[in-house]
């Protein structure tokens, strides 16, 4: 069942502007020229820059703002086989480094990967804690919150550049990566309905999206100055 617009409204709202941010559990602010404060086991660890997603770990731990993007072109020809955490953490990486327009690409793709591996779980075959699909689940939804206070903050400040990154996104998400072979310890549903899932996914996450921030975009802008986010992330 599709959320309600509404709730979609608002959790864009809370991406873009910070309102709802003063609640409980909200991290420390991240210190100038520092990582951004992340942790999400195993995969990422901000302090020492500890990174394990596979072949790019070692390269996307030990770049600096110039190496990174060597690291991310080859990233790039090779993005139909890279799962959801990897993305991730470029993204991660690109921001911490300076790149953020090309964080937010990252993240946004990393996002609609994951956000169409949770589509196409088998739910009853997803276990419980320990359980690769639901870990990996985990996983994701904390990489969402955590990362995307920092890139979403920075990206809805830009949003022409924000609705073409995001279109982008939608048209490269057509292509559907082969699942079953990044993650062949989890069980999908029939892949012959991945298609339809992905088309659904694609109308009510980034289409939705980009229709909400044309329609508020004044909207938007009004509540980010008002919460002093403008130049903060």
């Amino acid at each position: 069942m599709k959320a309600p617009r509404f709730f979609f409204g608002f959790v864009i709202l809370v991406w873009a502007t910070g309102i709802g941010m003063g609640m409980s559990g909200q991290k420390k602010k991240k210190p100038a020229k520092a990582p951004i404060p992340i942790y999400v086991t195993p995969y990422y660890d901000s302090e020492g820059i500890k990174i394990d997603v596979g072949k790019f770990s070692q390269t996307l731990a030990k770049a600096d703002s110039k190496s990174i993007l060597g690291v991310i072109a080859e990233m790039q020809k090779q993005r139909e086989k890279l799962r959801a955490e990897v993305a991730y953490v470029a993204a991660i990486r690109l921001y911490d480094l300076g790149h953020k327009d090309e964080a937010v690409y990252w993240f946004y793709t990393a996002q609609y990967r994951a956000g169409v591996f949770r589509s196409i779980l088998d739910r009853q075959k997803m276990g419980g804690i320990g359980a690769p699909a639901f870990e990996l689940r985990q996983a994701y939804a904390a990489f969402n919150q955590l990362a995307g206070e920092y890139i979403n903050g920075y990206a809805f400040g830009e949003l022409d550049k924000l609705e073409k990154t995001l279109a982008k996104v939608r048209e490269e998400g057509k292509a559907i990566p082969k699942y079953t072979v990044l993650y062949p310890r989890v069980k999908f549903i029939d892949s012959k309905t991945w298609q339809e899932t992905n088309a659904k996914y694609a109308d009510g996450n980034i289409t939705g999206m980009i229709q909400y921030i044309r329609k508020n975009a004044a909207l938007i802008k009004e509540l980010r100055k008002k919460n002093g986010l403008d130049g903060k992330y």
